[in-house]
């Protein structure tokens, strides 16, 4: 989610366990170099989770890779 108009240089990774009603902070991927852009979730073949995004000047492209696990110890 990059809901801070304030700050787009942040991108937060948010989870819910209760269909979406609330939801929690995981972690907050960025930096202040002119925000984070066209981010893309996915979870792949191999179970693993994808984060993408576009960062600064849109010509770099960040990406995180993580597992179930991961999600679970935060």
């Amino acid at each position: 989610m990059n809901d801070l108009p304030e700050d787009t240089g942040k991108l937060r990774l948010l989870i819910s366990d209760d269909l979406g009603k609330t939801r929690r902070e995981i972690r907050v991927f960025g930096k202040n170099d002119g925000g984070t852009r066209y981010p893309m979730l996915r979870r792949l073949p191999s179970g693993e989770i994808l984060l993408a995004y576009s960062s600064g000047s849109s010509t770099r492209i960040e990406v995180h890779l993580f597992n179930d696990a991961w999600l679970d110890a935060q």
